[in-house]
């Protein structure tokens, strides 16, 4: 594939072929800890899925894509689960950075950045109701939670960076 700018979209969609890896653990997970309407609004693997369709890759080769089969620990119990989603959804408000700085650069697809900006201008209010749901989980769990954020970030460092 060309170089676009500085990034291929070979290489783009390899970094996000390892998004998609943990997000495919992780997501189907939260079934049991969080209400329906809630999850189903958070998730990004069908957004992923799409910008690699975007990139050039076909559905045979997503469905090949390694998982991190290590992503269960970030749902195995609520304040695990609610650490990750501290740490997931927060991605996004970075994610919304990145976009914004990749639409003024060189190298800007016409699709396939659904994942780093899932939320448009709803970001702000999907982050506080993020933190409504933290912070309705007890005052004892907070460590729990802060230890599930912690794991999460530690898991995420291993797989985007080692596979």
């Amino acid at each position: 594939m060309p170089k676009l700018g500085c990034v291929s979209t070979r290489e783009s969609a390899s970094r996000l072929c390892l998004h998609d890896g943990s997000h495919a653990v992780w997501e189907p997970g939260l079934t049991v800890w969080l209400a329906p309407d809630f999850r189903v609004q958070r998730c990004k693997l069908p957004l992923l899925r799409r910008d690699l369709l975007d990139l050039g890759m076909d559905s045979a080769a997503i469905d090949a894509l390694p998982v991190c089969r290590n992503a269960t620990a970030l749902y195995s119990t609520r304040a695990a689960a609610l650490g990750a989603l501290y740490v997931m959804e927060g991605s996004t408000l970075g994610g919304k950075m990145i976009s914004s700085h990749l639409q003024g650069t060189a190298w800007c697809p016409q699709a396939g950045l659904r994942y780093f900006n899932p939320y448009g201008k709803e970001t702000g209010r999907r982050w506080s109701e993020t933190l409504r749901c933290l912070s309705e989980a007890p005052a004892s769990a907070s460590s729990a939670i802060l230890l599930g954020a912690q794991q999460t970030f530690g898991l995420l460092q291993v797989w985007l960076t080692e596979v």
